[in-house]
């Protein structure tokens, strides 16, 4: 059976992150480190282009598509203390934060618990109180292999737990796999990445040339996601 899902608040302030999937393209941050290069296309949240001192550009024009992160969640945690969390957590993932998280364990080689940990301390949401009242039940939470999803898979994992849900995690090396297991109800949460899902979904259902959903514009974007995941 199909599980119904929906897409938890985003943060619309985050600019776009991290390509949605480990073998989905983009350039690496070698090649303009290397005098090949004036100017590439790399993810702006990418620890190692930071560590060779790469600048990235801001998008003014909005040409490249919305793709910030957002739990996508089963619709039974669309509200409550689930909810709430992470909620807060997305609040306080603005970009200069994600850098620092990715560069302490893609860069400096930090476990990702201990990351996850102290990034939950020092937002001020690692105790009970930031849920909002008291979860229960198994939580699975499901990210894609590469450094900054698993990542947030286990910042999401710990803070669940927090809440008084019993959570695990795995992590899965396609969306191809891991998306299935969400929609048959085996995970619950996965840290998804706005506009690579929209078009995702919208490939599945319409074919491999379906013209693109996702906008520069989040809003835009956001709406078209929750248009195209299960209800």
């Amino acid at each position: 059976s199909m599980t119904s899902l929906a897409a938890v608040i985003v943060t619309v302030g985050l600019a776009a992150s991290a390509c949605g999937s480990s073998s989905s393209g983009g350039s690496s941050p070698g090649g303009g480190s290397g005098n090949k290069a004036d100017v590439g296309l790399v993810f702006s949240s990418d620890a190692v282009a930071a560590s060779k001192g790469l600048v990235v550009l801001t998008d003014d024009k909005h040409l490249q598509a919305s793709d910030n992160i957002v739990p996508v969640v089963a619709k039974s945690l669309a509200t409550g203390p689930a909810a709430t969390i992470l909620n807060a957590i997305d609040a306080k993932l603005d970009q200069k934060t994600l850098l620092q998280l990715n560069t302490a364990v893609g860069v400096d080689h930090g476990q990702p618990a201990d990351v996850a940990s102290q990034f939950l301390s020092q937002a001020g949401l690692s105790g009970s109180s930031a849920c909002g009242g008291q979860g229960s039940g198994k939580i699975v939470v499901g990210s894609a292999s590469f450094t900054e999803n698993a990542l947030l898979g286990t910042i999401y994992a710990a803070a669940l737990k927090n809440c008084g849900y019993s959570t695990s995690t795995k992590t899965f090396d396609s969306r191809e796999v891991y998306y299935p297991a969400l929609v048959k109800g085996k995970l619950q949460v996965v840290p998804e990445y706005a506009a690579t899902l929209t078009d995702f979904i919208n490939q599945q259902k319409n074919g491999a040339n379906a013209p693109s959903k996702a906008s520069g514009v989040i809003d835009t974007t956001m709406t078209a996601l929750k248009a195209e995941l299960p209800s």
